[in-house]
């Protein structure tokens, strides 16, 4: 049972920042000794446990709500992530996660901020439209971030969370100086290039590539996105496309892809084709004289086998080879 008189957590389970074991309350770990608490904060789930370390679900001990913490990996650049960190307390923005603590424990660097939802970012959850507005709203975040002279280092799908209302969230601010993964990177940054405003709007772009597709582009020669999903507008592959634009310089700023994903959002792009519903299979009968060394299968209905011009090359060669064997 949670108690939160005086921001008690003396009664929930939580799990060792040590070991992973579950540990009751303010308990040291049975398994390996370490205390529960990272900075005030007792560690309720683990969400995602990458590069850049682990990232919890926490409750606050001093106020009882709920946090994210993220606990960075052992690096001997703990100072750098600290600062790192402090920087980003500065950022205040409706789609930026809020910095509230920074800390060290046991030699590992920690940051704790506003709870940004348990969720991540995925194209199999959200429609198009969906996925459009929640990088809109990113891009915003990364905008202003920009203009207070910070730059995301490695933005990628898990730098975006997504609250159970449907807030989009960007972390990762504070994580030192780790790119993002290849597909999510621009050409100049996998050339040794620091991380600058025109990358992050490559990452947004590849990023929401990846909703819009299913896949994340080939970080060497994305291929358009309607040819791997027909259903995407020319519009928003326009902008994908721009955003992902080999050339920095011809790159929208953050705020121009914000802009133009509103235009879309707003109906002024075109809109998506909408989806129509597989036609019936057609039902297939064996054509009389026919041996299954021809494989000749004609189609009751009036569909050609296959349809489309294979399918109609298909149906006049089995029925020429039906007219010679009668």
């Amino acid at each position: 049972m949670l108690t939160t008189q005086g921001g008690s957590t003396s009664d929930e389970r939580g799990l060792c920042p040590g070991c992973g074991a579950v540990v009751e309350g303010r308990g040291d770990c049975a398994s390996c000794g370490a205390a529960p608490l990272v900075g005030s904060c007792l560690l309720l789930e683990a969400l995602i446990d990458g590069r850049d370390g682990v990232l919890y679900s926490a409750r606050d001990s001093r106020t009882g709500r709920l946090v994210a913490l993220r606990l960075l990996p052992e690096s001997p650049s703990v100072e750098e992530w600290i600062a790192a960190a402090r920087r980003a307390t500065s950022l205040v923005h409706p789609h930026l996660a809020a910095v509230l603590d920074v800390g060290v424990y046991r030699g590992r660097a920690y940051v704790v901020y506003q709870d940004a939802g348990d969720a991540a970012i995925t194209a199999s959850d959200l429609s198009l439209r969906e996925a459009v507005g929640l990088i809109r709203d990113a891009a915003t975040g990364v905008e202003y971030a920009a203009g207070r002279g910070s730059v995301h280092p490695g933005l990628q799908p898990d730098s975006l969370r997504l609250t159970s209302k449907g807030h989009v969230f960007v972390i990762g601010y504070e994580s030192g100086r780790r790119p993002a993964a290849a597909p999510y990177q621009s050409p100049e940054v996998r050339a040794g290039r620091a991380v600058d405003p025109p990358a992050n709007v490559y990452s947004l772009g590849a990023i929401l590539y990846e909703l819009a597709v299913g896949r994340a582009p080939d970080p060497e020669a994305p291929e358009a996105p309607s040819s791997a999903n027909p259903l995407v507008p020319g519009d928003v592959e326009d902008l994908i496309l721009k955003a992902m634009e080999a050339d920095p310089k011809r790159r929208p700023g953050a705020s121009a892809f914000a802009a133009g994903l509103t235009r879309w959002l707003d109906g002024q792009g075109t809109p998506a084709p909408a989806r129509t519903p597989s036609a019936p299979r057609p039902a297939w009968r064996r054509v009389p004289y026919a041996t299954p060394e021809r494989g000749l299968y004609i189609c009751s209905s009036s569909t050609p086998p296959g349809g489309g011009v294979h399918g109609m090359c298909g149906y006049l060669a089995a029925r020429a080879a039906l007219r010679r064997s009668l």
